[in-house]
């Protein structure tokens, strides 16, 4: 009598489809890019990687798919990683694309990969440290982690950066977000937040960037003085002795204002 027996399952390894790179009869799958620009490549391959185009190609029987939203150089290391297993040509010219491509893709590994990448390559622990400290590149830390909460609402990037500034020196600290919050008015609500966070008890940075802010706009008290101020903890005598303090300076501006008018 016949007995079914569960099919076998390949585990096929991740480089399997690397031979196959940029072969014109296995670009069955066309990647749609701006300006009608074209990647071709193995609906099968993307498939084993990413469960999003595999529901495309064989449930809804795409043979394209949009990626308009993301660089011709983040698709082509996309792609290749798909291929082989491997994300050789990540950098910070493309993470931004490459991160959310995997996300949008759902391709878990390449997710972890850019999460490794983003701690050790590019925002490492040390870049913080007054030794090796560069401007640009903290930026940048901040400006991802801040995009990759507002668009994947994953938090373990800004709170990354939260503990390495909370570990970092009091100098360092107060440089890094006197600069980047030099201006507040281009700042958006999760970037007020994190400031907020991570001044944590060192009001005087916080209070410093207000007064800033306030002496550049005439000590007016626009919506993002009024949204710190609300994110504050009143109860907290540390946090409400800083804003009588600046209470007392914004008075003494308004009165240098008066006097030179």
């Amino acid at each position: 009598m016949y007995q079914y027996m569960e099919p076998h399952k390949i585990k096929l390894p991740m480089d399997f489809g690397i031979r196959h790179l940029g072969k014109p009869a296995h670009g069955n799958l066309i990647l749609r890019l701006r300006d009608g620009v074209e990647v071709k490549a193995n609906s099968v391959i993307l498939s084993l990687n990413s469960p999003v185009i595999a529901r495309l190609t064989s449930d809804y029987d795409q043979t394209s798919v949009d990626v308009d939203d993301f660089s011709k150089e983040a698709v082509d290391v996309f792609v290749e990683a798909m291929y082989s297993g491997k994300v050789g040509k990540l950098g910070m010219s493309n993470f931004r694309d490459v991160n959310k491509m995997a996300h949008v893709f759902h391709v878990l590994w390449l997710k972890k990969h850019c999460w490794k990448y983003f701690k050790e390559e590019i925002c490492y622990v040390g870049c913080f440290e007054p030794e090796e400290y560069d401007s640009s590149r903290v930026f940048f830390c901040l400006d991802e982690a801040i995009y990759v909460l507002q668009t994947q609402k994953n938090s373990h990037f800004i709170d990354y950066i939260t503990d390495c500034l909370g570990s970092s020196d009091f100098e360092t600290r107060n440089n890094f977000l006197g600069k980047y919050f030099d201006d507040l008015k281009g700042m958006n609500n999760q970037q007020l937040d994190f400031l907020v966070n991570t001044t944590g008890s060192h009001m005087k940075i916080l209070m410093d960037i207000l007064k800033s802010h306030l002496a550049k706009n005439e000590n007016l008290f626009d919506d993002k003085i009024r949204y710190i101020i609300e994110s504050l903890k009143l109860t907290d005598p540390k946090h409400a002795d800083a804003l009588l303090d600046l209470m007392d300076d914004v008075a003494g501006i308004s009165l240098m204002i008066t006097s030179a008018i």
